[in-house]
């Protein structure tokens, strides 16, 4: 069995020698996470695909079309989407293999054209917790997660008419919603940590709509003249944000920013900390909503909105970081009516 332990600074993976054979690993190896509950998380990717691998394994010859065995499907997508010229990246594909471990769990592989309407109820009761409790459950936004991918996998596979009809769904996300702190809010938290070390941090988070992660990598070589060079955090792309006004001036009064090496951990733990005072509840990432909430009330295009935040599709955008300012609103519709009465 896989198991964990803490090794130096990381939690760290052991396999038996059965496992690592069986996964083509070492015997032990490590998930680069300090946090015991996200390499929990690794742990169980890992005991998922030991799963997948031992009942599961990958057949040798492709079958003849509408044979195709389910195990089959997401090398065909991926080589096809490479065809296509849209490859899809590292990220995506481990996601798609992690639903597909999950898939496995619950159903077994077999061809295709042989998945009925029952398979998919039974995979969609599979992430729900077990009546007798032993068994936690997916949260809604994780099972939205894997039905997605697993009915795009099989919308593939009726596209290439290797499937006459899909019987898979996505299961909706859960509905959340979204706290934008208000202009007071967000200057009390400033006053806050003005008087701490983290201020620095923090304002450059807030100015620049900057993940936590972002701001820690960031280096006086990335601050330009007209520009600020961003390590994307996800997938760790090099993309560049404008210097705007305030955050020019902000520099201007901190000339030795950034001097001082600043860890995820230690922001976020500075945000729970503030959270314990009477009327904060504040997190890393409130920084960057607020921003970009404060941006679209000014005016900013959506298209300019989604580049500055680095996001990928404007959708999330405007429907997670973007809250009407509802005087502003009624003020600037008021100002447009022609009202006689």
């Amino acid at each position: 069995m896989a198991s964990l332990y803490k090794r130096g600074k990381y939690f760290w993976i052991h396999l038996t020698p059965n496992d690592a054979k069986l996964l083509e690993r070492p015997r032990a190896f490590s998930t680069q996470e300090k946090s015991k509950e996200k390499a929990k998380v690794k742990l169980k990717e890992i005991k998922d695909s030991m799963h997948v691998a031992r009942y599961h394994p990958k057949r040798e010859n492709l079958h003849p079309r509408g044979s195709m065995y389910f195990s089959e499907a997401l090398e065909s997508y991926v080589s096809q989407k490479r065809k296509d010229g849209v490859p899809l990246d590292k990220k995506s594909i481990e996601i798609y293999q992690r639903a597909i471990n999950r898939f496995f769990i619950s159903l077994d592989d077999k061809l295709v054209s042989t998945y009925t309407k029952e398979d998919y109820s039974a995979f969609v009761a599979s992430m729900d917790p077990s009546e007798d409790g032993t068994i936690k459950g997916l949260s809604q936004n994780t099972k939205s997660l894997y039905t997605t991918k697993i009915r795009t996998l099989f919308n593939y596979l009726v596209k290439e008419d290797i499937l006459p009809k899909n019987y898979f769904r996505s299961v909706k996300e859960e509905v959340k919603e979204i706290h934008i702190l208000t202009k007071t809010e967000m200057d009390d938290f400033l006053t806050y940590a003005k008087a701490t070390k983290f201020y620095p941090i923090i304002k450059f988070m807030q100015l620049g709509a900057l993940r936590a992660t972002e701001a820690t990598l960031v280096v006086k070589e990335h601050i330009k003249k007209d520009y600020i060079n961003i390590v994307f955090g996800k997938g760790s792309k090099n993309v560049v944000i404008p210097k705007l006004k305030d955050m020019e001036i902000f520099l201007e009064n901190n000339p030795a920013f950034p001097s001082t090496v600043y860890v995820y951990d230690h922001i976020r733990k500075f945000c729970n900390r503030a959270s314990d005072q009477p009327g904060f509840k504040v997190t890393s990432h409130d920084m960057r909503r607020y921003r970009i909430s404060e941006l679209a009330n000014a005016g900013v295009t959506p298209f300019f909105l989604k580049e500055y935040a680095r996001h990928s599709n404007i959708e999330t955008t405007l429907k997670y970081y973007a809250k009407a300012d509802m005087v502003k609103m009624k003020n600037e519709i008021n100002s447009k009516l022609d009202i006689t009465i």
